[in-house]
């Protein structure tokens, strides 16, 4: 997933559901190992501040302007140009239909500052240093979007970016061309997005106990009175938020690593009887992690389990995702200019109402669609297309 809000821009990857770190933490006095989801952030998000360092280098964030005084096109009180506000002089984002229409932002005001702060220090057009300022915060995400996927063994050929967000859809299509994604996904309605999520995600209770000892000195019988008292305390959770037994769901992981490691990997346990072939399996599956992880293992070496882990899931049932019927394409709802980096300059660009864009509808870039929570941009030579969801899916290209 790819949120970018106004301040920073947060990319998660959570794989098969389960958080994939932990963090220290004391309960009662003792020191405990909490789950924790992987969230990789950066101040690069529409607010964050266009800057020159003190050898004359353009930067973009960490600072932010935030919501306020915000962008300077905000016309709240706002004197540095951020990326809103270059987005907003490359033509990319609406000044009459920003958040639909309820706000107005100010054109003049973003050129001004951008000229005053970066393009004459850097003797450059205040469009060439708009597109820099864009540039250099796509760089930065492009950056973490590789940390999130590539450099920990997964290859982005294999994905589709969700992009997420008020600006996230602004700027995921140039950045999944560039980390290699094929396909962004822009949900119907990007900017409550993650609010979305929270309503629908699955009660979850995860426990933990730490379990130091050398696997090939496990014994299994110790392993399953461990386990069993995780899941007692799981179904008491379970049991006081109301879900019924029938639809509890218990996971069993553990922490493992190579003696003397500083670092662990977690893996799944088998819900089987727990027995020696059991403990074997969990350790087969930690050195095929650490391999998928880091491109090495050692089967010889031993190994250690660390800490026994258990999630217990009451899992909330959604609310079904409607079908749309098909509509065909749609027209766009006029034109505009815009810059793109790789048509060398402005361009004449479709400018499309979202809310008019049912499921068989296609945009060849360049193409923008606007609506109150974001707006999505399709760079030239990518299509996209309206699925039967409602979803925009952008072919991002290679």
């Amino acid at each position: 997933g790819f949120d970018m809000g106004g301040t920073s821009t947060d990319i998660s990857l959570i794989y098969r559901g389960e958080p994939r770190m932990t963090t220290e933490a004391t309960v009662g006095g003792y020191p405990v190992r909490l789950p924790v989801l992987d969230v990789h952030t950066i101040g690069a998000g529409g607010g964050s501040v266009a800057w020159l360092d003190s050898g004359g280098g353009l930067q973009v964030g960490p600072k932010s302007a935030g919501a306020d005084p915000g962008p300077v096109a905000y016309n709240c009180g706002g004197e540095e140009p951020t990326v809103t506000d270059a987005n907003l002089v490359l033509g990319r984002l609406n000044p009459e239909r920003f958040l639909g229409g309820e706000m107005r932002l100010d054109l003049d005001a973003a050129l001004a500052a951008i000229r005053e702060k970066i393009a004459i220090p850097l003797e450059l057009d205040p469009i060439v240093a708009a597109a820099g300022i864009v540039r250099i915060a796509n760089a930065n995400m492009e950056r973490a979007l590789k940390v999130s996927s590539a450099e920990r063994g997964y290859d982005p050929r294999e994905f589709t970016l969700v992009a997420f967000g008020g600006a996230g859809p602004v700027h995921a299509a140039a950045l999944a061309k560039e980390v290699g994604f094929p396909w962004v996904l822009v949900p119907e309605a990007p900017g409550v997005f993650s609010a979305l999520g929270l309503l629908v995600a699955d009660i979850r209770h995860d426990f933990a106990k730490t379990y130091m000892m050398r696997a090939d000195q496990v014994a299994p019988s110790a392993l399953a009175s461990l386990y069993a008292e995780l899941e007692a305390l799981g179904s008491d959770a379970l049991r006081e938020d109301g879900i019924e037994p029938e639809r509890w769901v218990l996971q069993r992981a553990a922490d493992l690593r190579y003696v003397g490691q500083a670092y662990e990997v977690n893996v799944p346990v088998p819900d089987s009887l727990l027995d020696a072939a059991a403990v074997s399996e969990v350790v087969r599956r930690f050195h095929a992690e650490h391999q998928r992880l880091y491109a090495h293992s050692a089967s010889g070496d031993p190994v250690e389990f660390v800490s026994l882990r258990l999630a217990a899931l009451g899992p909330v049932l959604p609310p079904a995702l409607r079908k749309q019927p098909t509509r065909g394409s749609a027209s766009p709802k006029g034109c505009r200019r815009v810059f793109f980096e790789e048509a060398n300059g402005f361009v004449d660009c479709s400018i499309y109402e979202r809310a008019s864009l049912g499921p068989g509808a296609i945009l060849e870039g360049p193409a923008i669609a606007e609506q109150m929570d974001s707006t999505t941009v399709v760079h030239p030579g990518q299509v996209a297309s309206v699925d039967e969801w409602g979803n925009l899916v952008i072919g991002a290209g290679g």
